[in-house]
Formats: C-alpha cells, structure tokens, sequence
C-alpha cells in the first residue's frame, strides 16, 4: 500500500511550480509541510464523501452484502430478505384456511408488510407486534432450550467443524499469510477451505513468503504481494468451480453447496457465504452467461466469473484482508470466561489502530470463529468459569448470536447473574455454546415448537440429526432437523 509520504511527493513532483524552485527548497521539510496542506484537503473532501455515501445508504435502507446487518422484525409474519443488490425486503406470510402458500407480498419497510398481515388476518398492526413478542413465555422457551440441549448434546455448528480442520491443515498459513487464512474462513465452505490449502501448498516457499511484501513500505513489493494473494484466491475458486468434474463428482458437490446453503448460510447468506465475499474483494462479477474457467452460479442463478487483477483496486483490498487477519488473531488462547472476553476486545483495539470496523455481524463472527478454532487446536474443551457475568457482559462476550432470550432468562429467573442462570437452566455444555443454542430458538422454524413436541419426537430427531451427519460428514442446524423430523412424524402418521 502506497505510504501517505510517497503519494504527496508524487502529486508534488507532478506540477510546474515545484519544478520551477531553486534546489535549497527541494528539501524533506518543505515536502513535508506542503503535503501536510495537501492531506488536510483530502481528509475534509473524504470526510465528505463518506458521509454523504452512508446517508445515501441510510436512506434507500440497503448496502454492500456484509456491511449492513439484518434489521429486526418486531411484528409477527415479517420477515427480513436481503436481494442480490444487498438492498433489504420484507416479506408478508400469513397462514389463511383454503389458502395454499401463505405468502402475501413484499414491501420495502416492515411496517407496510405488518399492514399487509393485518389486513390478511383481520387484526390491527398492534396486534401482530405484541403476538411476536408473546411466541413463548421465558418459562416455556427455557423448558425448550432444556430439552433441545440434550437432543444436541456435543452439537458443533458445521462451519466451527471445518475452520478446526483448516486450522489444522494450514501450518504456518495463519502467520505468514493471514489475509489469504481468513479469506479462507470468510467463504466459510469446506470445499472452498479444501481448494485454498490445495492452492497455498502447490506453491514454492518462496513465493508464500512474498506475501509479507504487504507489511513493507516498498510499492513493488506490496503490489507483488496483492497479486500473490489474488492468484491464490484466483486458483481456488477455479478449482472450487470444478469444470472438469463428472457427473458423479458434479452432484456430490451441488449436494454439499445445498447443505452449506441450508444449514449453515441460513438467514446469513449475504454476509458470508462465498460468492458475496469474493463479490466484495473483486474477485469476480457478474456475466451474462456462463464463460471462463471459472464460472460460479448462485442459488438466483447468476453467473459470476473471474476478475483480472488491478494494482488500484486489488492491493488495497488484499492490504486490508491481511489487516483483518493480523487483527483478528488472537494474543492468548482463552481458557476462561474472562480470558475470552479480554480477547474480544483486544482485538477491538487492534481494529482501530488499524483503521477497520470492529462493528455488525462480519467482524464478531470472524473474532469468535478464530477462538473457537485456536481452543480446540490448543486441546481447550470449553471455558472455565471464574467470573460472574451480568446481562451487558453475556451480550458482548457472545455476539454475534442474539442474546435477547439470554437477558430475558438472566432477569427472569436470576439476579441478573451468568453463574445462576446456568443453575437454572442445568446446562453442562460449553459455555462458548450457549448463546448458538440460545440463538437457535430464535429460528422461525421453531417458534410454533414446544418442549413437550420435542419429546415426543425425541427418536425421530436424533434419527435424522445422526443421517444428516453421517451424509455431509459434518452436523446440520438443529431447527432445520427439528423441522424435518416434525413433518417426517406427521407424515409417516398420515
């Protein structure tokens, strides 16, 4: 990345009138003092541009894929979507006797869907707000909880399963090259994780350690750095595309894109499945059919393909991926509640000395999965713990899962107390776990789901939550499971 000095000598140099000055004005000070000015003015005509970009983005209540979080739903049959664009929509759902689907329509803000479902089911807006936040009471929601955390006793979410792996398989990867690491995280398939690594280690020594050229303050050598990280990338998505795959080869992997899709992508997809991250660092774009080497399609049936690199628009991007690696790795291996919360906000600290946003969905879940991974590879079963945490702390310290039902138990039930609620509830799994298992009742497909269904059903779910497994190699989302063992029961009863 080009230093702030080297770009003021050069609009410098550019002009007439700094070549027409004697040579005893041609001296460090003198550039230092006229490309101090020059700064100033850029960094007002920045600070402009910034703000008038977010208050564009603020009104059309849209954003780049991953940049914007998923706005709350406060009424019951709302529900948020985000299109290809990144601009979100809500749809109207409504279940209405003689009715086939119950969807009604789609409308740019939640409060002219919320109409649409009031309207449909003949109650007024107020009326769905309170029946959203009235689903289930604390009491029942925790009976829930209690009941599903035995079902998915050892439960690991599918994309934490193959970060270990990658994890394991990297070797120095993580240090020396830590843009192209967690690139690979962020497309978060295993396949994809697989072909990165492929990639990473068909190459000579020498050329993996041109990578740290980003580190230094030499132009040639970060933008030969840029271009390494970006062939990397480049190669693993045509090896991830699989264009001389045969048709056997070619189901299996369009299954294993269904499973990511489904179970792990779910109600997420715009932040970090693979084809909207490699959207946002340039690495393809849109075409109008399918062409090239590396052709990716996805599930609205889009083609994408492969980027040529450009030193202006690559080495800043594989400049600031490298960034988040070096900032989201983290100091000591957690193995307490404490040690855990300290992590996360030291990498807070390093984000900002760095100049990267350490705010949404992206950043929590990339600085969780980093923890998660570095404790498992270090032989860390679970957190101890030693401090007693109040609702301000549970919420920080387990994003970027809600924790809405969390605080909601904690004032219930205890005196706003971690250590009580765990009493409470009888949990004996990981603590790292609890706020995945708290954000899994949250799934609409288990809202009309209560405790006593899910013992009833107990047999068929651990049936289909071991077959799910046992196909993918890897474990499923337990509401989607749940779901399908319900609909399994009622129609094998039918």
């Amino acid at each position: 990345m080009p230093t702030a000095k080297y770009r003021v000598a050069t609009v410098l140099h550019q002009t007439k009138a700094w070549k027409d000055k004697p040579a005893n004005k041609r001296v460090r000070g003198y550039r230092l003092y006229k490309g101090a000015q020059f700064l100033k003015m850029y960094k007002v005509k920045a600070d402009a541009m910034k703000a008038k970009a977010k208050a564009l983005a603020a009104e059309l209540s849209g954003a780049r894929p991953g940049c914007r979080p998923k706005p709350a739903t406060r009424h019951m049959g709302v529900f948020a979507r985000q299109l290809a664009g990144g601009e979100w929509t809500f749809d109207a759902r409504c279940k209405v006797p003689g009715q086939k689907s119950p969807y009604i329509g789609t409308r740019s803000s939640p409060k002219e869907a919320a109409k649409l479902v009031a309207d449909r089911s003949q109650r007024t807006v107020d009326e769905i707000k309170l029946a959203k936040t009235s689903v289930a009471t604390p009491q029942e929601s925790a009976s829930r909880f209690q009941v599903l955390t035995e079902l998915f006793d050892g439960w690991i979410p599918a994309d934490i399963q193959s970060a270990v792996r990658l994890r394991e398989g990297a070797g120095l990867m993580p240090a020396a090259a830590p843009g192209i690491y967690v690139g690979a995280l962020l497309g978060k398939e295993e396949r994809w994780r697989q072909c990165v690594l492929g990639t990473w280690f068909a190459m000579s020594p020498t050329r993996q350690l041109q990578v740290a050229g980003l580190e230094s303050h030499d132009d040639a050598g970060q933008k030969e750095a840029a271009f390494v990280m970006h062939s990397v990338f480049a190669d693993s998505l045509t090896a991830y595309a699989g264009n001389g795959m045969t048709a056997p080869e070619r189901k299996t992997h369009d299954d294993e894109r269904a499973f990511w899709s489904l179970h792990v992508n779910r109600n997420v997809s715009h932040h970090h499945s693979l084809i909207p991250w490699a959207v946002n660092y340039k690495l393809v774009k849109k075409q109008a059919r399918q062409r090239g080497r590396a052709a990716l399609r996805n599930k609205e049936g889009v083609w994408f393909g492969l980027t040529r690199f450009d030193a202006k628009i690559h080495v800043p991007l594989m400049w600031k991926l490298h960034k988040l690696g070096r900032a989201t790795q983290c100091t000591t291996v957690p193995k307490t509640n404490a040690e855990w919360l300290n992590e996360f906000r030291f990498a807070k600290e390093r984000a900002s000395q760095n100049q990267l946003s350490h705010e949404g969905y992206h950043w929590n879940w990339l600085v969780r999965t980093r923890l998660w991974v570095e404790m498992r590879c270090a032989g860390i079963k679970r957190l101890k713990v030693t401090d007693d945490w109040g609702s301000e702390q549970v919420a920080e310290a387990m994003l970027p899962d809600q924790s809405e039902w969390l605080s909601c138990w904690m004032t219930e039930f205890t005196k706003d107390s971690l250590k009580g609620l765990l009493m409470k509830l009888n949990y004996k799994g990981p603590l790292e776990m609890l706020s995945c298992f708290a954000c899994v009742l949250g799934d609409n497909a288990l809202q009309d789901v209560s405790a006593e269904q899910l013992k009833k059903y107990r047999r068929q779910i651990k049936d289909v939550r071991a077959a799910t497994c046992q196909k993918y190699g890897m474990e499923g989302c337990p509401a989607l499971i749940v779901g399908m063992a319900l609909r399994d029961a009622v129609e094998g009863v039918a």
